[in-house]
């Protein structure tokens, strides 16, 4: 009876990641132009990957980070303009940042604090900050110092047009992973029970319902 109970919850498991991953990543590369506003789109996987290693811990994200990043590198290949003027794809950016959001994520206010919506939305918030703030310091220096050139975003540019709106966007399109991963996500109960066994790095206690 406990295989039994144990073979269904991991099988529950890996259909809806498996459902919910494979929805994330259509929808974002199929209907980029739907979810788009002053130039920035609403990153759903990116999304998808903080809110999954929030709620359920650092195994999880990580694997959801890796596969969810996988198919950003894959479907969605960064490129770089490099001194020539060509423009080169660059893999493996997709997996660095998946594999960097879920670890930062699965450890955001979870220490004394309880995994609850509104600290998923403000983990939502700081990442897509500090994600943005990154890319433009790397452009940044990749401009000045490889192209030798200046940058061609302004300050209020870089604040209001991409950060400010991009994290509005990342705010609005948590919601509804929010609603599927804690109502009807991976663990019938929304919690992950090796959080509350305390047997993943750790482990902690601090689960409060919505």
């Amino acid at each position: 009876m406990v295989n039994n109970m144990i073979d269904s919850a991991l099988i529950r498991k890996i259909v809806v990641y498996f459902i919910y991953t494979m929805l994330i990543v259509c929808v974002q590369v199929s209907f980029p132009n739907s979810f788009t506003f002053n130039h920035q789109v609403m990153d759903f996987m990116f999304v998808y990957v903080c809110l999954v290693s929030y709620y359920f811990g650092t195994i999880d994200g990580l694997i959801i980070g890796c596969v969810v990043g996988i198919c950003r590198d894959v479907l969605a290949t960064p490129v770089i303009v490099g001194t020539d003027g060509n423009a080169n794809l660059v893999y493996g950016l997709g997996l660095l940042l998946m594999v960097g959001v879920s670890l930062l994520s699965s450890n955001f206010f979870t220490k004394h604090t309880r995994r609850k919506f509104s600290f998923a939305m403000m983990d939502v918030l700081v990442m897509t900050i500090l994600y943005k703030l990154f890319g433009h310091i790397v452009n940044l220096g990749f401009n000045i110092f490889i192209l030798g050139k200046n940058y061609s975003l302004s300050f209020q540019q870089v604040l209001f047009d991409s950060i400010t709106t991009q994290f509005i966007l990342n705010l609005l399109a948590a919601l509804p992973v929010v609603v599927l991963l804690r109502f009807m996500g991976p663990y019938r109960s929304g919690i992950n029970p090796r959080l509350l066994n305390k047997s993943e790095f750790g482990g902690d206690d601090n689960w409060l319902t919505i």
